[in-house]
């Protein structure tokens, strides 16, 4: 016998089983929808409470316009988007604003910076460092700032930036450890980080401080000017051991430009990192995704100021820390992230667990459905029995030509419900009886209108004694 031979009656018999079972799912569903509905009530019900699949709408608080939280804002925003998330940016004051913003659930992530204090009981916890902030201090004219920086602000305009902006917090903790007669001889000014740039450049005010990554618009607009200068922080040492959540860093002689050098010597800054903050109860799903962007945009960077180990990295040791970003950090990417899109990878990371539990309790009763689609089939059958006797009833009972036919018509939708209904296998047999007494009905009920029509009975007729106990037999 030939390969062909044997393969279409395999593939005809394959699909007789598929066809059957899909009439099985239809039929269960026709007659069993209670059942249905309870058993979806029961799954559907822990996976809304689970809340596995992540929002598809987030917005950030970027920080002030053009500024280092900005320019890192924009690039989660392009990263994100690829992933199907979409993201609005809104601009704030400054951290302390955004972190408010935050604290209110008026935005769902907040790039903050390390120093801005966070109290223990907000909520609020750390997706990890992405990068420094270092306080530059741009000024004009051809004095050296550096040698005694806090010396050389006296009797000077110098913008410390708006209350609740970065700047402003790193500069308030700076001057505080000045003594209050030195900070009486300073001419201080609120400005914003824009308008500060704008008056040092007009020679409105001598120097800015401005607390942002060297990729700022700001920073850069001032490090090309030829008439800016770039203060270097001598005592840079000292202040990090006076205000722990600054670092070192460093601005390498000609790094801005080689020929001629600028800066002309190596310049050292105080820096704070950019942090991402979130409210521990942001979606986990999406504060995984937030950890995958921060590595893949910032992990392999050639940044301007780095550290050993690289970013991100949970710097700032006085904010919490997020478990899920922990897990992360351990972890490392969802298993399915290469294959899959993110929404389904993370439904499938936060689910596994209650899925594999649902294939537990339901391979058993997958053994038991031979056994329940006959006591199904069994139940319905009775049921039509039942419709059998009470049309018998009906039939014997009628008066006039009205209830005869509404009979007649219940009959017809009967058989014809009786002759799509799908049957088991192992139910075949008690579907003839079933058949066998729906026609001895029929024999009957021709006979009851004939007597009405005529006032005749059929005598030979073998189904004239139709008795209940006919149904009751066959049932």
């Amino acid at each position: 016998m030939s390969k062909r031979s044997l393969k279409a009656p395999l593939i005809r018999h394959m699909m007789e089983a598929a066809n059957d079972e899909l009439s099985a799912l239809a039929s269960f569903a026709r007659y069993q929808w209670f059942i249905i509905a309870v058993i979806l009530m029961v799954l559907l019900a822990p996976l809304y409470f689970y809340d596995p699949i992540p929002p598809k709408r987030i917005v950030i608080a970027s920080g002030q316009e053009n500024s280092t939280l900005e320019t890192a804002a924009k690039r989660y925003q392009s990263y994100l988007h690829k992933s199907g998330v979409e993201v609005e940016l809104r601009r704030t004051g400054g951290a302390i604003e955004s972190l408010e913003l935050l604290s209110e659930r008026k935005v769902d992530v907040a790039l903050s910076q390390g120093g801005v204090p966070v109290a223990p009981d907000s909520g609020l916890v750390s997706l990890g460092s992405i990068g420094y902030q270092p306080l530059w201090f741009f000024y004009k004219g051809g004095e050296d700032a550096g040698g005694d920086l806090f010396s050389y602000l006296e009797g000077k305009k110098i913008s410390i930036a708006l209350k609740g902006s970065g700047t402003r917090i790193v500069v308030d903790s700076l001057l505080s450890l000045l003594q209050p007669q030195k900070l009486a001889r300073y001419d201080l000014k609120e400005m914003s980080a824009g308008e500060s740039v704008r008056a040092l450049l007009a020679g409105e005010i001598d120097g800015m401080f401005l607390l942002a990554g060297f990729e700022s618009g700001n920073a850069q607009e001032l490090l090309k000017r030829e008439d800016i200068q770039l203060a270097s922080f001598f005592t840079a040492p000292a202040l990090n051991k006076k205000l722990p959540f600054m670092e070192v860093v460093n601005v390498p002689r000609g790094a801005i430009s080689l020929s001629p050098p600028k800066p002309d010597h190596e310049v050292q800054m105080i820096a704070t990192t950019t942090t991402v903050m979130v409210h521990s109860s942001f979606h986990p799903a999406l504060q995984h995704l937030f950890m995958k962007a921060s590595s893949d945009l910032y992990r392999n960077e050639n940044k301007f100021f780095d550290r050993p180990g690289g970013f991100p990295a949970f710097v700032d040791k006085t904010v919490q820390k997020s478990e899920y970003a922990e897990n992360y950090v351990s972890s490392g990417p969802l298993a399915l992230e290469r294959y899959a899109p993110f929404w389904l990878a993370s439904f499938f990371n936060r689910t596994w667990f209650f899925l594999l539990s649902i294939l537990a309790v339901m391979y058993p009763l997958i053994h038991l459905a031979p056994t329940l689609r006959k006591t199904l089939f069994l139940t319905v059958l009775d049921n039509k029995y039942e419709e059998m006797y009470e049309l018998y009833l009906h039939i014997v009972r009628a008066t006039n030509v009205q209830d005869r036919s509404h009979a007649m018509n219940k009959f017809a939708k009967l058989e014809k419900e009786m002759r799509a209904i799908w049957v088991p296998t192992s139910c075949y047999e008690a579907l003839g009886n079933f058949l066998n007494s729906l026609e001895l009905l029929r024999t009957r009920m021709s006979a009851h209108l004939k007597f009405a029509n005529d006032g005749t009975d059929d005598t030979s007729d073998p189904a004239l004694p139709f008795r209940r106990e006919i149904f009751e037999k066959a049932s």
